[in-house]
């Protein structure tokens, strides 16, 4: 995936993350481990990302704005449901997997 962020390198992007958060900013670094280095200019910082903790990044639309337009995120953070891959009492199903082994 690394590569193909070069393409988006100065340019305002879409990041989804696991925890279900969307942010908006300019990708301004990446390393092959798709650790993201973002700048918001609305908050006037640099945010560091780690890139398991990222599920895509995405262009934003040129005609959108972070605070205006449809398809735009708004400033700060977006959340979304959970993408973690939580399973009730994962445990239990794992301990049945291990005793069927024999």
């Amino acid at each position: 995936m690394s590569p193909l962020l070069k393409e988006y390198l100065n340019r305002d992007v879409v990041v989804v993350l696991t925890s279900g958060c969307v942010q908006q900013a300019t990708l301004v670094g990446f390393d092959k481990n798709v650790n993201l280095l973002l700048w918001t200019a609305g908050q006037h910082c640099v945010r560091v990302l780690r890139g398991s903790e990222v599920v895509c990044v995405g262009l934003c639309p040129a005609n959108t704005t972070a605070t205006t337009g449809e398809t735009a995120v708004d400033e700060g953070e977006r959340y979304y449901a959970d993408t973690k891959n939580n399973v009730p009492q994962e445990h239990l199903i794992w301990a049945q997997v291990w005793n069927r082994r024999d």
